[in-house]
């Protein structure tokens, strides 16, 4: 369940895109192209697209990155991710300081950085995630596992409706700094989670596919 409030923190930034990130997105963005408006919701859209692409990309690095070295730990791949997603809000965070500063709308280049780095981070967690509540979890029970790990979605997106909320009373910068820091104390919580249960998570030796046995030459 811990693990769960962790990963759920990891997931804030992400899941802000439905809520409040279109709201700032509506009073902060430039979206005019060529003399017409594009609709706020259309960021949606354009996340749906990019998180595609990196979930490909993610899944390419790993198996890529496992020729070369030892592949880390599952508790330590979804620490990688979290740290990499809670480097997005800041994006936005920087973006509101500017535009404060300047008194002209963000440009959206800042948003297309914003969903990239956000979802490379979330295409290293959620996955992984999954994969890891998969194999830990005792075959009699791994279904429930599952669900429990749908479950710090649950609580992330509780935990999100009560945060968008402050976007009424707090600085943009503020707003997204606070997320930022969430993510990466989730990112945190995992890296003291790994240390204390490092052996518990650990694949056995039924989680590691042996070799094939070697066929008798023919006579």
């Amino acid at each position: 369940m811990r693990c769960c409030r962790f990963l759920a923190a990891t997931a804030i930034g992400n899941q802000e895109i439905f809520n409040a990130y279109l709201l700032w997105g509506d009073a902060n963005y430039n979206l005019v192209f060529f003399g017409e408006t594009m609709p706020v919701s259309w960021l949606v859209s354009l996340d749906a697209i990019i998180s595609t692409a990196t979930v490909g990309g993610a899944i390419f690095f790993w198996t890529v990155y496992a020729r070369y070295r030892r592949e880390p730990n599952e508790i330590v791949k979804l620490a990688i991710g979290a740290l990499i997603a809670a480097a997005a809000p800041m994006i936005l965070a920087f973006a509101s300081a500017n535009a404060a500063a300047t008194g002209e709308k963000a440009s959206l280049l800042w948003g297309l950085g914003f969903h990239v780095v956000n979802d490379i981070g979330f295409a290293m967690i959620f996955p992984v995630g999954l994969a890891l509540f998969s194999r830990a979890a005792p075959r009699q029970v791994g279904g429930l596992f599952i669900g429990v790990y749908y479950l710090h979605l649950f609580i992330c997106n509780f935990a999100t409706g009560k945060v968008a909320g402050l976007i009424e009373t707090m600085s943009g910068f503020d707003f997204w700094a606070m997320h930022a820091g969430i993510v990466a104390s989730g990112a945190v919580g995992l890296v003291v989670f790994a240390v204390l249960f490092d052996k518990l998570l650990a694949p056995k030796a039924k989680d590691i596919a042996a070799p094939p046995a070697a066929q008798p030459a023919p006579a």
